[in-house]
């Protein structure tokens, strides 16, 4: 576990992100993240950058109505239930 390789994982899942392969790029985001609080925490700025990320590409995937093409992860299908309902509420 290491800082580099975490952003390694963020940038490739945001390399795959732009290319539509969203079930590749999901637990490149979620692993990047993981490894992020594991190593310097949740706080730190770089962690929340790369929770940004996520959160980014989990709206991008939910307006694109391509959900099926994640995991089943709880804390993802979680995330994507909280994404979902704020947005219904914003209607």
């Amino acid at each position: 576990d290491h800082p580099d390789v975490a952003t390694s994982l963020n940038n490739l899942g945001l390399l795959y992100d732009s290319q539509g392969r969203y079930s590749e790029a999901e637990p490149l985001y979620k692993d990047a993240v993981i490894m992020m609080i594991k190593i310097v925490g949740q706080d730190h700025p770089h962690t929340q950058i790369f929770i940004r990320n996520l959160i980014g590409f989990l709206n991008k995937v939910i307006e694109e109505n391509k959900t099926d093409q994640l995991s089943d992860y709880e804390r993802i299908q979680s995330l994507v239930s909280q994404l979902q309902q704020a947005d219904n509420s914003s209607d």
